[in-house]
């Protein structure tokens, strides 16, 4: 989603996350105050379920990829991060400053990760994703259209468990929806109501 760090120019009533890893993507009022946040990063905490040695990669380093970094911040220890320009990596460090971030190369095997997170546009990643030899872990593809991308045919076709990227749209919508109603409602029942009903769009 494009700018997401414009959204900072629309209000200073931000959450100190949101400001930390430097993308917003939903704007709301509550009464005559407009405030800014990431339902990204509110989506990954609850989809980002790993071990805190467990070994993730994330694949590209902007707006999504610092959300995914900011929400491991408090659950793992050490990241690597791949990505065609080393000094991008100074917006993931900010991110999760208690991680120990490795740079590598979009090249890289991506064979022995628990966790790997696939945030780079579409078709961004699909000349390296024949350097895939196994997966052992999980793969969340933040694409969603088109969908499969080669990276979780290639993923699936291996025997490894994929996430899609509706799931982390319904996942961010869920926490828009409580935000812009000021309504409590059950999660999983809202969320199994929407994953139903874009199964088939």
């Amino acid at each position: 989603m494009p700018l997401k760090e414009v959204a900072f120019e629309v209000t200073t009533n931000i959450d100190e996350r949101t400001k930390r890893i430097n993308s917003a993507n939903t704007i709301y009022r509550i009464g005559t105050n407009w405030l800014a946040t990431s339902t990204d990063l509110l989506a990954f905490d609850n989809l980002l379920s790993v071990s805190s040695s467990a070994k993730v990669a994330i694949i590209g380093a902007g707006g999504t990829a610092r959300a995914a970094a900011g929400a491991l911040n408090s659950k793992i220890s050490h990241l690597d991060v791949l990505l065609r320009n080393p000094a991008r990596i100074t917006g993931v460090s900010k991110a999760a400053p208690d991680l120990s971030i490795n740079i590598r190369e979009m090249s890289a095997p991506l064979d022995d990760y628990d966790l790997i997170i696939q945030s780079t546009p579409a078709g961004a990643f699909d000349n390296y994703v024949t350097s895939l030899k196994s997966a052992e872990g999980k793969l969340l593809e933040c694409l969603y259209k088109p969908w499969p991308t080669p990276l979780a045919s290639r993923f699936a076709e291996l025997g490894g468990s994929v996430i899609s990227g509706k799931e982390l749209l319904v996942e961010q919508a869920l926490f828009q929806i409580k935000l812009f109603t000021q309504v409590e409602f059950d999660l999983g029942e809202m969320r199994s109501a929407l994953l139903t009903h874009i199964a088939d769009s």
